[in-house]
């Protein structure tokens, strides 16, 4: 029953608090191109960074890319050989590397993530894995002709040759006369 009396308690010791709103945050997109490549061609993957959060970030570097499902050799990069020192607020960056197929078929995925200490705080922080597929596809199928004119031609006259390509598959090819 409430009878409506107040009651005190004794004092209590005063505590001190630190409050992190937010620190750094590092946000990440991974884009490969192109997304569709067939066999031996060069692939660039680019882990695109952006700190989103109130403080700076130091140190920021992308780690290397993992990939599975196989279909590929080499990587070459990233284009940044050290961690970035400083990273304003609303910054970004661009990690890159370049890896080249070696299978006419299948996919590949790649993952990979950021990483940072926070300038204010001294916290690390870590963007979330960005991940993105790329698939291989055969070589494509091309077929050409030649055509010539005019025909019948005179000694001393001109020939026009003419070759055409046409490209069947599903892949861009770059053709070399």
């Amino acid at each position: 029953i409430n009878s409506g009396l107040m009651i005190y308690s004794g004092g209590s010791a005063e505590v001190p608090v630190t409050i992190i709103e937010k620190q750094a945050i590092l946000t990440s997109q991974l884009i490969i191109k192109p997304a569709l490549a067939g066999f031996n061609q060069q692939v660039t993957v680019q882990l695109s960074v952006t700190n989103t959060g109130v403080y700076a970030a130091r140190n920021v570097y992308a780690e290397a890319p993992v990939y599975t499902g196989g279909g590929l050799i080499g990587a070459a990069g990233p284009s940044y050989t050290g961690p970035i020192a400083l990273m304003p607020v609303g910054a970004s960056a661009l990690f890159q590397w370049i890896f080249t197929t070696n299978s006419v078929g299948g996919t590949v995925e790649f993952s990979t993530r950021a990483v940072g200490v926070d300038n204010v705080t001294g916290l690390g922080v870590t963007s979330t894995v960005a991940a993105a597929n790329l698939d291989i596809v055969a070589p494509p199928p091309l077929v050409s002709w030649i055509t010539a004119g005019p025909d019948p031609v005179n000694i001393g006259s001109n020939v026009t040759i003419i070759m055409s390509v046409s490209n069947f598959g599903s892949v861009a090819a770059d053709v070399i006369p």
